[in-house]
């Protein structure tokens, strides 16, 4: 399988460097799991106070000003998207304490579901958890996009049905996963995602809003959000 992982950072000498630190640690993950799975890295600088200097980032997308998470995302599989089989959505607030996580994610493959690891903060219920657990993959609505495993086929359909490759760039930041969940359900069915109790990350969330003061947006974007899936007959 070949994967084309993505990360959007911007903001302060911080939040860089939380970026190079989940980046750091990524590159012993994807060592694990070379025998399943190569992978190709994409971050998407969205005019941080300095440049993310990671041997894992050979692709870049530099944007001169903040376009939002979802801008950021699309930008990067519109350039380099390809020949690869799935792409890997990955929140710069991540660690990977247990790094055998993609290894197992990978394991779980199943086109053309969307895969997540479980965490230790999430929204979504059924992925919170404080470590991996042995137990089967299970499928859920709707997963908070902290860290997604996505079928090319799934990008797709997308981009032919919806004008996007994987989130509506009206949305800034938050909602625009659960507008795609809603997209997704509407397409595959009501359990679209697969939680793996086998993958697990940790989150430090809330890292990034905080710091560049995001939460402001979120009232906004949740009536985006409403309006949006009221107009299209989603849920």
């Amino acid at each position: 399988m070949k994967i084309l992982a993505i990360t959007v950072y911007a903001g302060s000498e911080k939040l860089v460097a939380m970026t190079e630190n989940m980046l750091d640690q990524f590159k012993e993950c994807v060592q694990l799991a070379d025998e399943r799975c190569t992978v190709d890295v994409v971050t998407v600088h969205n005019g941080a106070a300095r440049h993310v200097k990671n041997e894992l980032c050979g692709q870049q997308v530099m944007f001169g000003r903040n376009q939002g998470f979802a801008k950021g995302v699309n930008a990067a599989i519109d350039s380099f998207l390809r020949d690869h089989d799935a792409v890997l959505v990955l929140n710069n607030d991540l660690e990977f304490p247990e790094p055998g996580w993609l290894e197992e994610l990978v394991r779980a493959w199943s086109s053309p579901y969307v895969l997540s690891p479980c965490t230790d903060r999430t929204a979504t219920k059924e992925a919170l958890d404080d470590c991996s657990r042995n137990a089967n993959p299970k499928r859920v609505p709707q997963v908070s996009a902290f860290c997604w495993l996505v079928p090319a086929r799934v990008i797709r359909m997308l981009r032919d049905r919806w004008g996007f490759p994987l989130f509506d760039p009206d949305f800034f930041a938050y909602g625009e996963d659960d507008y795609t969940g809603a997209i997704l359900r509407n397409r595959y069915g009501a359990m679209p995602f697969k939680v793996v109790p086998r993958s697990w990350v940790k989150h430090l969330k809330h890292q990034t809003g905080a710091e560049m003061h995001l939460s402001g947006g979120m009232t906004k974007n949740l009536k985006l959000l409403k309006m949006k899936m009221q107009k299209n007959k989603l849920k």
